[in-house]
């Protein structure tokens, strides 16, 4: 019984990962179709997040029939928890990749960000990338050291935004 358990537990982690480098994508699409004015992948972004909204709700799906047919305790369900709070995580960022790329498709065919934020939009975009693509490979490999660098990662999101809401509230 705990094998089948732990089989389904794996197919879980396997969506989660997935998931992690549909979202990467997503995040990397957005930012390009926001800095360039590019119509195409903005509508390719857009489109993206049915299917990362669909994983959420096949992971979840997986998740919940776990906890309610098998009873897992202690660290079984701390794990499926987790993975529930990671798929909402996950598909936050689609929506947020899809709501960037919507900006980008609103302005079409001007460009969004002016030329002297352009630099720190990428950056963000980057991290952002950066941190979906190394959630999944710390989901796939559990690289703990990866933890770390993922928090690195985050303050320097939190820095970037900062700085880009200085500029974009100086400018009233």
């Amino acid at each position: 019984m705990r094998t089948v358990f732990h089989e389904r537990l794996n197919e879980v982690v396997e969506q989660l990962v997935s998931m992690s480098g549909q979202v990467a994508d997503m995040v990397g699409e957005a930012t390009a179709a926001l800095l360039a004015a590019d119509l195409t992948r903005a509508e390719a972004t857009v489109s993206a997040d049915d299917a990362v909204n669909a994983a959420q709700d096949a992971a979840d799906e997986t998740i919940i029939d776990l906890m309610t047919r098998q009873g897992p305790v202690a660290t079984d369900m701390r794990s499926l928890v987790a993975a529930l709070r990671i798929t909402t995580d996950l598909e936050r960022m689609g929506d947020l990749a899809a709501h960037i790329a919507k900006v980008a498709r609103r302005r079409y065919p001007d460009k969004a960000v002016p030329d002297d934020l352009v630099e720190t939009v990428a950056g963000l975009g980057s991290r952002c990338q950066t941190v979906a693509e190394k959630t999944g490979l710390l989901l796939a490999t559990r690289e703990l050291d990866l933890c770390e660098e993922i928090a690195q990662d985050d303050q320097e999101i939190n820095a970037l935004q900062r700085s880009l809401f200085y500029v974009v509230l100086d400018r009233g």
